[in-house]
C-alpha cells in the first residue's frame, strides 16, 4: 500500500488507519512504528529517548526497533514488530523471545528495559494473560524450548537450553515484557507529521506568521535590497529604507511585499511540521513557480519595479495541480516564494528594458 501519493494528498483520499495496520507489509509497518518513537515519543519528551535505531532485517538478533534511553550502560528499549494475519499467539513468539533472550545471554547486547512487542492486531487473549502473569510467561517458555526456541537461534543449528543458559533465563524478570495496543498506536502516530502522508484524515492546522518584524532582518537583506533597487530604477532616484516611508510611491507595495515574504515562510514552517522530513514540497513549489514565471522575468521591462509587478501577477495566475500544498496555499504565498526566489539568487529584478 505504501506511502500516500500527492494525488491522494490533494484529492483527500483517507484510509481507515487501524485497517491500513491489518495490511501493510512488514518494512512499512517497521517504519510506522519508527515514525511514532520518533515523532511522538520523542519530539513530546514523552519517554526519556535518545535516539531511535531500526534494525529489523537479517541479523538483526531479536531486534526491530532499538529505543535507546542512555548510552551509558547503555539503556534501551525494544520494540518488536510482529505483523501477523490473527492475533498474537504465544506459540508464534516463543520462538522470537528465546532468540533475544540466548544472543543476549551469548553478550551480543545488554538486555533492555523494557520489551514491548507491537502488532497491527494486537495481542490474543493467552498472550494478555502471560503479559500479566510473568513467572507463568517465562515458565511456559522454558517448557516450550525445545518445540518452538531451540532451531530458531542459528540457521541449521538446534540451541539446548542447558544449565547455563537456562539459569539465564531464570534469573530475568519477565515483567520486562509488554506489548502496545494498536489503537494507542494509531491514536498517537496521528499526532506526528508523518500520519497524514501514510493514512489522511485531519491535517494540522497552518499557523500564519504573527506579524511582519518592523525592522528588516538579515533573512530579508537580498530580496529588501533588490526592491529598492527596482523602485529606484522606476523612480530615477534613489529610494531606501530611510525614505521609503516618507516617500509615499512605494511604501504601501513594500509592506505588502514584505507581508507576503513572511506568509510565505510559514507555509514552510508548515510543510515541515506537517509532512515527513523525507518530503520536500515547499522546495517543488518554488521550483514550479519558477518555471512559470522565470521567461516573464527575464524578458524585458521599462524598470525593475515593472517586472516585480509583472512577475508577481505572473504567480498567482500560475495553474498549479501537483503539490499538497496547494489545498493550504493563500494567493498571496505566491508573491511571498517570488521573494524566496530572490533571496536564493533564482530570480532578479534586474534585467534587460525594451
Amino acid at each position: 500500500m505504501g506511502k500516500r501519493s500527492n494525488y491522494d494528498i490533494l484529492t483527500d483520499q483517507p484510509v481507515v488507519a487501524i485497517d491500513k495496520l491489518k495490511t501493510v507489509g512488514e518494512d512499512e509497518f517497521e517504519d510506522i512504528v519508527r515514525e511514532w518513537v520518533w515523532g511522538y515519543l520523542i519530539k513530546n519528551n514523552l519517554s526519556g529517548y535518545i535516539d531511535c535505531k531500526k534494525c529489523a532485517g537479517a541479523g538483526d538478533l531479536g531486534r526491530d526497533i532499538i529505543a535507546v534511553l542512555s548510552k551509558d550502560g547503555p539503556k534501551w528499549d525494544n520494540y518488536q514488530c510482529k505483523h501477523y494475519g490473527s492475533k498474537i499467539m504465544p506459540s508464534q513468539i516463543w520462538g522470537e523471545i528465546g532468540k533475544f533472550l540466548y544472543h543476549a545471554f551469548k553478550k551480543r547486547f545488554t538486555m533492555p528495559e523494557t520489551y514491548y512487542f507491537v502488532s497491527g492486531l494486537g495481542p490474543g487473549p493467552d498472550l494478555i494473560n502471560y503479559v500479566e502473569n510473568p513467572e507463568k510467561f517465562k515458565s511456559e517458555l522454558i517448557a516450550n524450548w525445545d518445540k518452538y526456541c531451540s532451531t530458531k537461534m542459528i540457521k541449521g543449528q538446534a540451541i539446548p537450553l542447558d544449565a547455563g543458559l537456562k539459569s539465564y533465563v531464570e534469573a530475568i524478570d519477565f515483567k520486562l515484557f509488554e506489548f502496545i495496543d494498536p489503537q494507542q498506536l494509531i491514536e498517537e502516530h496521528a499526532k506526528t507529521r508523518y500520519h497524514y502522508s501514510r493514512f489522511g484524515g485531519t491535517m494540522p492546522d497552518r499557523v500564519f506568521s504573527a506579524g511582519v518584524p518592523p525592522e528588516v532582518k538579515d533573512n530579508e537583506i537580498t530580496y529588501v535590497n533588490e526592491l529598492l533597487e527596482a523602485y529606484t530604477d522606476h523612480k530615477q532616484s534613489s529610494i531606501t529604507l530611510d525614505n521609503i516611508k516618507t516617500d509615499g510611491t512605494y511604501g504601501a507595495h513594500f509592506d505588502r511585499q514584505r507581508q507576503s515574504f513572511y506568509l510565505a515562510d510559514s507555509l514552510n514552517e508548515f510543510s515541515k511540521d506537517a509532512f515527513p522530513e523525507y518530503t520536500d514540497h515547499f522546495d517543488s513549489i518554488k521550483t514550479e513557480i519558477h518555471s512559470g514565471v522565470v521567461d516573464v522575468c527575464e524578458s524585458p521591462h521599462p524598470d525593475g519595479y515593472t517586472r516585480v509587478k509583472m512577475v508577481t501577477q505572473e504567480a498567482k495566475k500560475l495553474q498549479l495541480t501537483s503539490n499538497p500544498l496547494i489545498k493550504f496555499m493563500k494567493l498571496d504565498d505566491r508573491e511571498g516564494i517570488c521573494h524566496h526566489l530572490i533571496s536564493d539568487r533564482k530570480l532578479s529584478w534586474k534585467g534587460t528594458k525594451p
